[in-house]
């Protein structure tokens, strides 16, 4: 999981990062709980697929688990067979410092503070025009 950080840390991004994990054949977090299941002679339905995502990428780097912290409530359930809800950050119950941690807190801190401050759009080229109108309108003449 440090190795994780220090990629990105290192300036890769989350697709460099999936891709170099996928490479290494090492297995997503659906594939090992898959694993652990059917090595315990358990039933499993889980698909997994051998490919890292970026969203699975962007999850464990923003996951503050890895520094220590337990948190519970992070969703509720209005029916017993309901969909999940996510609750608000202030709602949660957080204990800090629950377990030993897997990442220090500093290497954490610049991941976040990188993470907040490269670009959050998923535009990926230039904008051809500035008019946020174009292409939609056509003059009548």
């Amino acid at each position: 999981m440090r190795k994780f950080f220090e990629l990105y840390n290192g300036g890769w991004g989350y697709q460099k990062i999936a891709g170099y994990l996928t490479g290494l054949h090492i297995p997503t977090p659906r594939m090992a709980e898959k694993e652990r299941r059917e090595e315990k002679g358990l039933p499993c339905r889980l698909s997994a697929k051998p490919r890292w995502s970026v969203i699975s990428v962007q999850g464990i780097l923003d996951n503050d688990f890895y520094i220590g912290t337990l948190r519970h409530g992070k969703y509720t359930r209005r029916k017993i067979n309901g969909k999940d809800i996510k609750r608000e950050e202030s709602d949660h119950m957080v204990f800090e410092n629950h377990h030993q941690p897997i990442v220090d807190y500093r290497t954490f801190a610049v991941t976040r503070e990188l993470r907040s401050k490269r670009c959050i759009t998923n535009y990926r080229g230039q904008r051809l025009n500035s008019n946020v109108y174009s292409g939609f309108l056509i003059c009548g003449d």
